[in-house]
């Protein structure tokens, strides 16, 4: 992408002034030394997250804000979110997903019961670097003991169980 779009992309998400539109907008203007630091404290990240794994098997998270939401389209900018009857950003749904991201950790999303309205709530189990096998088998044993995926009224799908 030339400079000039990069810019113009970044001016757009700062005006959104959310912590995850700020984030891909430092990305679009980054520079090499700037791709550099990122990455030295990508590895900083993930020292921290083994260290931690080695007294814990999985961390629990949301997986997104809130409840599934209707289908948009349009420029991934103007998108917005209702949550907690607030207007945010798209780019706020990625939030419980960056910290398994930015450190390269599996992450295994599952079910995690209905809300009020019947909607689907969703949670991720984010394990140790190369030990996606341990989210899963989490995720499976949750399924077992706790919760299992229930379609909704007219749900046309299969749940593969």
């Amino acid at each position: 992408m030339p400079r000039e779009q990069r810019a113009a992309r970044a001016a757009t998400l700062r005006q959104a002034g959310h912590p995850a539109s700020l984030a891909r907008a430092d990305g679009f203007e980054m520079d090499a030394a700037a791709y550099v630091r990122l990455v030295a404290r990508r590895e900083r990240a993930r020292v921290a997250w083994r260290d931690f794994f080695r007294a814990w098997d999985v961390v629990l998270a949301p997986m997104t804000l809130d409840v599934p939401f209707p289908h948009q389209e349009g420029a991934w900018e103007e998108r917005r979110l209702l949550v907690d009857n607030q207007s945010v950003p798209y780019d706020a749904n990625l939030l419980y997903a960056m910290p398994a991201t930015f450190a390269g950790l599996p992450s295994t999303a599952f079910p995690g019961g209905l809300s009020e309205a019947g909607l689907p709530l969703g949670l991720q189990a984010i394990g140790p670097y190369l030990e996606d096998r341990t989210t899963l088998k989490f995720a499976q044993l949750v399924e077992e003991v706790w919760y299992r995926f229930e379609p909704p009224p007219g749900y046309g799908g299969s749940t593969g169980g």
